[in-house]
C-alpha cells in the first residue's frame, strides 16, 4: 500500500513494524561504533552504547549533507541550510556558475521555503535545466514536492509533500 502526506513519525512506526515482522532487527538512536568479523566469518556490529548484534547485512541510515567545499571556494552564496543557492535556472550568485543536485537548496512547492532534497528525480531535472539554459533555452526549475518511494520486501512506502517536522516548525 501507499502512505501519502505529512505522516513522518506514524509512517516510520509502520515501516519499522513491517520490517520487524519480516525478521529485520532495527537499532535506532544507537550508532554503529565498530564492525568486527567473528570466528567463522560472521559479522558483529558493536554500537556506541556497548551493545553487540550479529548481522548478515547492515544498512546505515546516516543522512545526506551537501558537499559545498568547491562552491565555497568559488564564491557562490551558500544558504542557511548549507546548500548552494540558485535561481530558477540553476544559476548561482556567480552568473557563470551553475549548480544542480544534492548540493543545492531548492524551493519547496508546498511552502515556498528553501529546502534540501537529496533525490535523483529533481537532480536529474536540474541537470537538464542547466543544459537547456547553457544552450539558450528558457528552462526553469519550479521547485520540488520531495516525493520518494521505496520497495520493502513485498510492500511499498511512499511519501510526498511537506514533512510533519517542517509543518510543526512553521
Amino acid at each position: 500500500g501507499q502512505i501519502l502526506g505529512p505522516l513522518d513519525e506514524e509512517m516510520a512506526r509502520m515501516v519499522a513494524g513491517y520490517l520487524e515482522q519480516r525478521g529485520v532487527k532495527l537499532v535506532l538512536n544507537d550508532g554503529a561504533a565498530e564492525f568486527r568479523q567473528a570466528p567463522g566469518g560472521a559479522l558483529e556490529v558493536h554500537t556506541q552504547s556497548g551493545a553487540m548484534y550479529p548481522a548478515d547485512i547492515v544498512i546505515l541510515g546516516i543522512g545526506v549533507r551537501p558537499d559545498t567545499a568547491l562552491a565555497e571556494q568559488a564564491g557562490p552564496e551558500i544558504g542557511a541550510l548549507g546548500g548552494i543557492r540558485t535561481d530558477e535556472q540553476m544559476r548561482t550568485s556567480e552568473p557563470d556558475i551553475f549548480a544542480a543536485g544534492d548540493a543545492v537548496e531548492v524551493r519547496d512547492c508546498g511552502t515556498g521555503e528553501w529546502s534540501l532534497v537529496a533525490l535523483a528525480g529533481p537532480a536529474n531535472r536540474q541537470g537538464r535545466i542547466v543544459a537547456d539554459v547553457i544552450a539558450g533555452r528558457d528552462s526553469r526549475f519550479r521547485g520540488t514536492q520531495g516525493t520518494a518511494i521505496i520497495g520493502l520486501f513485498d510492500g511499498t512506502a511512499a511519501w510526498t509533500g511537506v514533512s510533519e517536522k517542517t509543518l510543526k516548525r512553521m
